[in-house]
């Protein structure tokens, strides 16, 4: 499947106005049947269930050329069939020779360009397509409308097209058009203003919401970095409370203290810590006032000296027997 430009010709029917050259044409560019023998893709049709057309008038060129614009035209996708309507430029030399050699009937076709997506198949195959069942090599789908213009050449046989003069039954279905175009106009510029609004409010709304959660992000950041503060001072004035304690405790056992004896006390647990120096505090021995009276009878020889009372008392608070 590829994608490629297109064109399709239908061959005028010319109604001659009166006294005039005709101003206004009509016709059906494609019938949505069989396209015979389109070049090498040989039998052909477009699916118009998928077909684009313009939503506004467009310039009729002549041979697709820019520069020479013979008028405007509305292309309508019916579903069944493309039809044609428009109107020569009476202020464009290439629109009045256009409708000039059509009053003379000069065998002008108008051809209509298309981008579309082909189908191809290896050999022919029926389908039902816009209503009618065909037997193709090949369906153009997805089809958009690209351009218009007059041209001596055709390909669908089926199709015809008319031009004439004013007639005021097309001059209605024009104005009518035009009314309707101006209508969705109208409301395509009322949705534009809407969808903007809307815009701005939605983009105000995450506007709010990030500044919201910014400051949010902020305030949670403060407040685990003071929790974080806190928690520091309380464990450094823990762990201050607990070298006071050991410290307090060496010192009821007459131990000296140093760092390396202490960290074993400093890193038990409250509770063990606890039950520890309350062990060590019951062992600590109680000194009787009969260890400092002379039990020797009077005049004799103490029983035991001063340094005798001293090694007892080293002894017990060593813990020796």
């Amino acid at each position: 499947m590829n994608t490629t430009p297109l064109y399709f010709s239908f061959a005028p029917t010319l109604l001659e106005a009166k006294d005039a050259a005709p101003r206004q044409f009509a016709g059906v560019a494609y019938s949505g049947g069989v396209i015979p023998g389109y070049g090498y893709y040989g039998d052909v049709a477009i699916d118009l269930s998928s077909l684009k057309a313009p939503t506004k008038p467009v310039f009729a060129l002549v041979n697709h050329d820019s520069n020479q614009r013979a008028g405007k035209t509305q292309i309508t996708n019916t579903g069944a069939s493309i039809e044609v309507l428009g109107s020569f430029s009476r202020s464009t030399s290439a629109g009045q020779q256009v409708a000039a050699e059509f009053s003379e009937g000069a065998p002008w076709e108008f051809s209509v360009g298309l981008q579309a997506e082909i189908e191809t198949f290896e050999k022919p195959k029926t389908l039902i397509v816009n209503g009618n069942t065909v037997t193709v090599n090949a369906l153009f789908k997805n089809a958009s409308v690209r351009e218009v213009s007059f041209v001596p050449a055709g390909a669908d046989p089926h199709t015809q097209a008319i031009a004439f003069g004013l007639l005021t039954s097309v001059e209605s279905t024009m104005d009518n058009n035009s009314e309707q175009l101006a209508a969705v106009s109208a409301l395509n510029a009322d949705l534009q203003v809407k969808l903007s609004a809307l815009q701005e409010d939605h983009a105000k709304i995450i506007a709010d919401l990030n500044v919201k959660l910014s400051q949010e992000a902020k305030a949670h950041l403060e407040a685990v970095a003071q929790a974080n503060t806190l928690k520091e001072e309380l464990a450094a004035f823990r762990a201050n409370v607990r070298l006071n304690a050991v410290k307090a405790l060496f010192s009821d056992l007459h131990r000296e203290f140093s760092e390396d004896a202490a960290q074993p006390y400093l890193e038990m647990s409250d509770a063990s810590f606890a039950a520890v120096s309350n062990d060590l505090r019951s062992m600590k021995p109680t000194l009787k006032a009969d260890y400092f009276k002379d039990t020797t009878p009077n005049g004799g020889v103490p029983s035991k000296s001063e340094q005798d009372f001293a090694t007892q008392l080293f002894a017990q608070v060593a813990g020796s027997k």
